[in-house]
């Protein structure tokens, strides 16, 4: 797991609930970590879920691997939606994917 904030995305058109359904049903653990915030995580992420206006920002810890990008693009794919997400490593973009951004 790195030890700071290496994960990045913007949801664009699907509600806290829509995002939180997917993550549970491929087993992650969501729990409500304030009035409008809530904790996503397994055994290679710890995410927090927040909103901007419009915009769903998840962000957090993600352990780098090739598949487990690939099973983030999965699930964001998923939600069927626009979406934008970046790994990050010392402050630079090392991987990016978007889907109608």
């Amino acid at each position: 797991m790195p030890l700071k904030s290496n994960f990045y995305s913007v949801i664009k058109g699907k509600t806290k609930e829509d995002v939180n359904h997917i993550f549970q049903k491929q087993g992650w653990t969501i729990r409500k970590s304030s009035q409008a915030d809530f904790e996503i995580y397994n055994s290679w992420t710890e995410l927090i879920l927040e909103s901007d206006n419009d915009t769903l920002l998840l962000r957090g810890l993600v352990a780098y691997h090739p598949e487990n990008v690939k099973i983030m693009r999965q699930l964001f794919d998923s939600l069927e939606c626009a979406y934008k997400f970046e790994f990050y490593d010392n402050n630079q973009v090392v991987e990016q994917t978007k889907n109608g951004m």
